[in-house]
């Protein structure tokens, strides 16, 4: 009996510490973004983190403090951010905004518009650069990347920010446009490449059926 009881009362002991013992942090990085990684230690001026890859395998991996607003484990949120050596010299309240602005954007910001007009522009250039035997061609991309950037808006709006309240906030309305000009341009540079391609290997089909 006294075995059975012993037995009861070490399986949940053991399978506690092994979850700790696995237990993943969350990582803010001021520039957005967020990591899940299990902490291992940290000196003065970096924390030691291991992160696990989509095949299963693990990796260490240092980072410097400055690059962390927070790290969150079991619920537990310790803050990194040094306002007096932050960037903008932020508070911790308004620096939270602008990191917050930042998630905000990565998950919910859509540049699919920007992509159209990018994909779009940059292959009507590449068709007509190409039908002309023109080795300018190159600068269709270009074109297509500009026209991208100046479609659409990259403020936030309500249904993009996880509280309506967060749009009267300066550091969160940055944050949120930062991010949201980042990846229009880099999607904007893709669209406008793979337009510029297609576009161009049309136009030059045609100039060299001439």
């Amino acid at each position: 009996m006294t075995r059975d009881y012993l037995v009861l009362f070490f399986i949940p002991f053991f399978a506690l510490s092994s979850f700790v013992l696995n237990a993943q942090s969350e990582f803010n990085l001021i520039g957005g973004q967020q990591v899940k990684a299990k902490l291992l230690s940290e000196s003065e001026t970096h924390i030691e983190f291991e992160i696990t890859k989509k095949n299963g395998k693990t990796k260490v991996k240092k980072m410097e403090k400055e690059r962390l607003f927070s790290v969150v484990s079991d619920g537990l949120e310790t803050i990194y951010y040094n306002p007096e050596t932050g960037v903008h010299h932020y508070t911790v309240e308004d620096m939270r905004m602008y990191v917050y602005g930042q998630q905000d954007a990565y998950q919910y910001y859509k540049t699919t518009w920007s992509m159209v007009a990018a994909a779009a522009v940059g292959a009507g250039a590449g068709l007509w650069m190409g039908t002309e035997g023109s080795a300018v061609v190159v600068l269709a991309p270009v074109v297509g990347t500009i026209a991208g950037t100046v479609v659409q808006s990259h403020a936030p709006k309500p249904d993009m920010a996880r509280s309506a309240s967060y749009l009267k906030e300066p550091a969160y309305v940055l944050g949120f446009k930062k991010t949201a000009r980042g990846k229009k341009v880099v999607n904007s540079i893709k669209s406008a490449v793979v337009g510029s391609i297609v576009g161009g290997a049309i136009g030059f089909g045609i100039y060299n059926s001439k």
